[in-house]
């Protein structure tokens, strides 16, 4: 999984961009997919960076990533081939049964 931080400067016209990530919990019967956005915009000068972009759960507005999405199914498909990867290498045959990726 990549992730890519976009600078404030980088997105225009918009003052209130806040760091955000996408949290998905995978298993082989299910997959939640929500996105986190941080209530701290990147531009504010009040609190540190640390505060600026931690994603934990008390920090953060959470939206639900409806499953009927091209997002979700992409999402779901690649922890599918993570786990179909990780079985295929491993030397005892492990299995996923469930991941949590950010």
């Amino acid at each position: 999984f990549l992730q890519r931080f976009v600078a404030p400067e980088a997105v225009p016209y918009d003052n209130s961009a806040r760091n955000a990530t996408i949290h998905a919990t995978w298993s082989p019967y299910n997959c939640m997919v929500e996105q986190r956005v941080n209530k701290v915009k990147l531009d504010s000068k009040r609190v540190g960076t640390s505060a600026k972009v931690n994603v934990a759960s008390n920090r953060v507005e959470t939206i639900i990533v409806s499953r009927h999405t091209k997002l979700h199914r992409k999402i779901s498909h690649q922890c599918k081939l993570v786990a179909d990867h990780i079985k295929a290498t491993s030397t005892d045959q492990a299995e996923e049964t469930n991941m949590t990726c950010y």
